[in-house]
């Protein structure tokens, strides 16, 4: 375990990231950070440039995006926060991007709404995807990140119809950081901001789409 620590560490050197207790060196994210590492401090993603038009400076954009929401890993969730010592699923989007000098809605399904759609083979870093976290289309659902509480029924649904989810609605959103994995504040049980796999069974099956602001 030190080994594989000191390795994620000395990606996160790399990248410039200044990160406390961070431990995922049991789950491959070693080499994530070290390819990212190297991506981010790749000369021509010099933030030099002020030309709104040009895809160097938005590439620029999208590592410092990476980089801060890095920087906020193992901070506790806490419903409604935006930082800077706890969030929500969108408070650590929102913040992030605020911090990187990009103006997203605060709220996840706002979020969803703007933005340009991403197919999810095209997953830059510092993409923006989404999710519907509820356990069926019928449930009467408080959202992860606001207050709405929101009744859905899925128009192809009966209710005799067996139970079978579709994902719909958006309920949370992560960034998304290289090599299928994403950033994001879980409330589940984990509690905190993470790093999660989108090839896991749980988000795959409730993937929506992703939309990118820069």
């Amino acid at each position: 375990m030190k080994t594989g620590y000191s390795r994620i560490m000395a990606g996160l050197i790399i990248a410039g990231i200044s990160v406390t207790n961070v431990s995922y060196a049991e789950s491959g994210m070693d080499s994530v950070f070290r390819r990212l590492g190297t991506f981010m401090s790749t000369p021509q993603f010099s933030l030099a440039s002020t030309d709104a038009d040009n895809p160097v400076l938005d590439l620029a954009v999208s590592s410092i995006i990476v980089r801060y929401a890095l920087e906020e890993l193992e901070k506790p969730y806490v419903y409604g926060s935006t930082g800077p010592d706890s969030y929500d699923c969108s408070g650590l989007t929102y913040s992030v991007f605020a911090k990187a000098g990009i103006s997203i809605p605060r709220v996840s399904a706002d979020q969803g709404s703007s933005g340009k759609a991403v197919e999810k083979e095209m997953l830059m870093p510092g993409d923006l995807i989404f999710f519907d976290t509820r356990n069926s289309n019928d449930e009467t659902d408080i959202s992860v990140d606001t207050s709405d509480i929101i009744s859905l029924f899925a128009p192809e649904q009966s209710p005799s119809a067996p139970a079978v989810f579709v994902p719909q609605k958006v309920t949370h959103v992560g960034i998304y950081v290289a090599e299928g994995k994403f950033i994001h504040a879980s409330s589940g049980s984990e509690m905190k901001v993470v790093i999660a796999d989108l090839g896991n069974k749980y988000y795959s099956q409730r993937y929506l789409f992703a939309k990118r602001y820069v």
